[in-house]
């Protein structure tokens, strides 16, 4: 009996391992803050971060999910590169294994293994997987939600909600995905029950984090506090689309609270933007532009410090950004053609949608675009069959 995930699943574990073993980078960038909650995590010490004065104090201005995750890994691994490999692979794995499903629910075993093929082998997910960032776990839970909405029942219903709870926890944004599952066809009450069962679902498991900061800082935030700080960075026009640290000349470095500071960043953000709406626009614009136009960020991490040769480095720079750019071309080819599921595209398209306004709004970075690899490999196999298909 023909198996279709089993040739995406051999190749998605020999590429990401292959990687592991290859690029040996300690986590950086944010990864580098996951790689020390998780540490004090696993110590029993809970979530914490240093205040001024050395002392470990409760905090969430990241989000738990992934350092959580790290956590759970180090006990096995002792070691904080390892643990980020360890779930990425775990992640890339469930996944590949989403992606096919979601393939086969929307056009046969041939589409389903197409689509593993894609996300197995596409660049930029491979070379990322040796990052200690939450795009590979995002994408993968966003691609569980997405092949349990795809064909729903009220069990699969509380699947999605419960992909993106965790999804949350991880990028909470995910919630904003929510009404995806209302993609499938059916009646008005059965989507309202649908959308019911999946919310509350989410909600459910989001909520004893939500409880936790409510009782541990200095007032409730649903996930993180740190929304506020990325806001007001996408008002910086010198950040020029990416991330600039806030300074003490932006208003609230003196505001004591963690959810304090968040809601002051959040206040100054908003006076910011109503004072010169049109300059936001355009720093909008370059946000998504900085996202989604070009992917150099796995070939940035997996170089580290070392030096780049810079012939070397641009054309793996162009090999990732092609290969973006080939996903979703395709991927838009098979919308256009409706050579996909209708109700597979309104997922993939309302995910997309959500990812481009979330960036839009707070600030940009070009690794954002790898959770969306997941959702857009089913349409791009199918998009690439139809054109290669297509008459003359």
């Amino acid at each position: 009996m023909r198996r279709p995930e089993a040739l995406p699943l051999a190749l998605t574990l020999l590429t990401r391992v292959a990687v592991a073993a290859l690029v040996r980078v300690a986590p950086a960038w944010d990864g580098f803050f996951y790689a020390r909650y998780a540490a004090r995590i696993a110590a029993g010490l809970g979530y914490a971060a240093e205040d001024a004065y050395g002392t470990l104090k409760p905090t969430a201005f990241y989000p738990v999910g992934y350092p959580g995750a790290m956590a759970l890994a180090l006990p096995v691994v002792r070691d904080a590169r390892l643990a980020a490999v360890t779930v990425n692979l775990v992640a890339a794995v469930v996944a590949v294994l989403a992606v096919v499903r979601l393939g086969r629910a929307v056009g046969g075993d041939d589409e389903g293994e197409r689509a593993g093929l894609i996300y197995a082998l596409y660049p930029g997910a491979v070379l990322w997987s040796a990052a200690a960032m939450t795009e590979t776990l995002t994408g993968a839970l966003l691609a569980v939600a997405a092949a349990c909405a795809v064909r729903p029942t009220a069990a699969r219903s509380v699947g999605a909600g419960a992909a993106l709870g965790i999804a949350a926890l991880v990028r909470p944004q995910s919630l904003l995905v929510l009404p995806m599952v209302l993609a499938a066809p059916g009646s008005a009450r059965a989507r309202i029950t649908r959308f019911a069962l999946a919310a509350v679902t989410a909600l459910a498991l989001v909520a004893p984090w939500t409880a936790r900061n409510c009782a541990r800082l200095d007032a409730c935030a649903l996930v993180s506090t740190n929304g506020g700080s990325n806001l007001l960075i996408g008002t910086f026009a010198d950040a020029r689309g990416g991330y600039r640290r806030p300074g003490e000349g932006d208003g609230c470095a003196h505001t004591r609270g963690e959810v304090a500071r968040d809601r002051c960043m959040s206040s100054v953000a908003r006076t910011r933007i109503a004072e010169a709406p049109i300059r936001w626009l355009a720093l909008a614009a370059q946000k998504v532009a900085v996202s989604f136009a070009w992917e150099h960020d796995p070939m940035s991490y997996a170089l580290g410090r070392r030096a780049r040769a810079p012939l070397g480095y641009a054309f793996g720079v162009a090999t990732l950004t092609a290969a973006w750019w080939a996903l979703v071309g395709f991927a838009l080819w098979a919308w256009r053609r409706r050579a996909v599921d209708r109700t597979a595209t309104r997922i993939a398209m309302g995910s997309a949608a959500v990812s481009v306004l979330t960036h839009a709004v707070f600030l940009g970075a070009d690794r954002y675009h790898l959770l969306l690899v997941p959702l857009l490999a089913p349409s791009a196999a199918a998009g690439w069959h139809a054109w290669r298909m297509r008459r003359p």
